[in-house]
């Protein structure tokens, strides 16, 4: 009985270690057939085999070029995971390469990706600079035609003075971007100070300018008063008809008194061309004193009542201011 024992525990244990050995035998059978299979797939991820199957290649360029490479780089990883994990030594470094390589390229499409945004935000953002800018050239000529037409009414050519007060907004702008220049000056006709914009022509000043327009209007108030002309040669700076015979109106800033030969000269020529048919207007009283001394002088508040002495000759006496 004890030898049957001992033969039934033999049994029994050798049964035990070969169901063992046989397990082990299996697991490393299985364990061997699973690196195959995982050879297999890192072998056809590394070197895929050609697909000899038609490609649809409708199907294939609707997925983004960026989506193919980031499946690429799921397939990689997950063979160096495998090749990791299997100790699969000889394709750890070949795998590492092609992942570096394929999240370059990655990089460099999202990159051109990223580029090729802003490229198009700039090319979008020139295309709206521009047509802001052809609205403002549009803008800027429609103005421009209105203020040519604005200028064309007012007839600018022949008229260098304008009352404000007789002036549209629209028109005093139009004006002044012209180059007039507002100033607030005595008026010899209306015997008072009024705000004007005026456009000296060549050399002449605002005041002078604006004195001439000034006495062209007291001259066309004067009953029988013609031909009213502007000279801007040697001669006077005004001269008019009055009943058959000529006059002329010297405008003085004050300049010939620092040039006393061309003063008397101017003076000379205007006492043998208007004898006795001609006067000095000074643009600043303070001036009055010292050209008086050369004939008939007057101010610009005492023109009026000079111009009739003047014109009936009873001008014997140098004026007072």
């Amino acid at each position: 009985m004890i030898v049957l024992a001992i033969y039934l525990f033999l049994f029994l244990l050798t049964g035990i270690i070969v169901t063992k050995i046989r397990n082990k035998l299996d697991l490393i059978k299985s364990r061997k057939e699973e690196i195959r299979y995982k050879r297999r797939l890192i072998e056809e991820v590394i070197n895929p085999k050609p697909n000899y199957e038609p490609i649809n290649w409708f199907e294939y360029y609707k997925i983004p070029e960026e989506e193919r490479i980031k499946e690429k780089i799921a397939k990689v990883d997950e063979a160096l995971i495998s090749a990791i994990d299997y100790n699969l030594k000889e394709y750890i470094e070949t795998l590492k390469l092609m992942l570096y390589k394929l999240k370059r390229e990655l990089i460099k499409i999202e990159s051109k990706k990223e580029l090729d945004y802003i490229r198009a935000q700039k090319r979008l953002e020139e295309k709206e600079i521009e047509e802001l800018e052809q609205r403002k050239r549009e803008i800027v000529y429609e103005l421009e035609e209105d203020k040519r037409e604005i200028l064309r009414k007012l007839d600018t050519e022949n008229n260098r003075v304008f009352k404000k007060e007789n002036l549209s907004k629209k028109e005093c702008q139009a004006l002044i971007e012209d180059g007039y220049k507002q100033a607030n000056e005595y008026c010899v006709n209306e015997k008072k100070r009024i705000t004007v914009l005026v456009k000296p022509f060549g050399n002449h000043t605002i005041a002078h300018e604006f004195l001439v327009w000034s006495i062209k209007r007291l001259i066309r108030k004067i009953k029988g008063a013609r031909k009213i002309q502007e000279h801007l040669t040697r001669d006077a700076d005004l001269t008019f008809e009055f009943e058959g015979r000529e006059f002329a109106i010297e405008i003085e800033k004050g300049e010939l008194l620092r040039k006393q030969e061309q003063l008397r000269e101017k003076i000379n020529y205007l006492n043998k061309k208007y004898p006795k048919r001609w006067v000095i207007v000074v643009s600043n009283r303070d001036f009055f004193t010292r050209y008086k001394k050369f004939g008939f002088t007057s101010t610009r508040a005492r023109l009026g009542e000079n111009l009739a002495k003047l014109l009936l000759n009873t001008h014997t006496k140098i004026p007072h201011v």
